[in-house]
This record gives C-alpha cells, sequence and structure tokens, in this order.
C-alpha cells in the first residue's frame, strides 16, 4: 500500500510517501509506523484510507493510506 505523510509528519518521517505491505487494518498499521518512526507517538494525525478519513478499517495492499496533522477549515 502506499502510505502519504503531510505536514510535520514529513519531518518525522523524512519522506512524503513510502510502500508497505501487510497490515491486516489500521491499527495494526499504526503499530507499526510507531514502532518504525518512535515521534510519531507524540504528534497527533489522522488517518484517510482510499481518500476517506477513518478510524479504523481493514487494509489491502492496493489501498492509498494518508496520515495528516490535525488541521482547521477557514
Amino acid at each position: 500500500m502506499n502510505i502519504l505523510y503531510f505536514g510535520q509528519l514529513v519531518d518525522i518521517t523524512k519522506t512524503a510517501q513510502e510502500e508497505l505491505s501487510d497490515c491486516k487494518d489500521l491499527n495494526a498499521l499504526k503499530i507499526m509506523l510507531e514502532e518504525k518512526y518512535p515521534l510519531l507517538k507524540e504528534k497527533a494525525y489522522i488517518f484517510s484510507v482510499n481518500q476517506k478519513i477513518v478510524q479504523e478499517t481493514s487494509l489491502n495492499n492496493e489501498d492509498e493510506v494518508a496520515l495528516m496533522p490535525p488541521f482547521s477549515g477557514g
């Protein structure tokens, strides 16, 4: 799956995107990413899967997952 990072999360991961596989759901992906990038644990962010904001969902290798810091409208 294609993982996209935005805002301050790019500074933590040192990349705007990467390819990962074999994550069955969003919780497993979050655990994997926070082990790989420990500073993510200290940041607030939301997930978008295939351009829909979600809190929990199953994943497959064709999904596009974005991690986005909080944002405000205006």
